[in-house]
């Protein structure tokens, strides 16, 4: 988990989809409360929790209210499925 003082990060459990081997996939995230579509956020998760070789990029667009899209790279050589309930934080820029 990562602590800040800031009220504006928010933190919400979400489940990423599976990533093929050397590819990337975009996970549409939604339930998020405050986000406002045409933001940018930045976003991070605990490596510790990520499976090990998950790539994700450090910030995200809001496609819709409420919705992120972040995108995940997998540079391995075996497809990456990581665990369900996933803690993410994010913060609008």
């Amino acid at each position: 988990m990562v602590k800040s003082n800031a009220e504006e990060v928010r933190q919400a459990d979400v489940d990423l989809p599976n990533v093929p081997t050397i590819t990337t996939a975009d996970a549409a995230i939604t339930g998020l409360v405050g986000v406002k579509a045409g933001e940018i956020y930045l976003v991070w998760f605990d490596l510790a929790v990520l499976n090990a070789g998950l790539l994700y990029c450090g910030t995200a667009h809001a496609t819709n209210d409420g919705e992120l899209t972040v995108r995940l790279v997998n540079p391995t050589a075996g497809a990456i499925n990581p665990a369900a309930g996933l803690e993410m934080t994010y913060m609008q820029v």
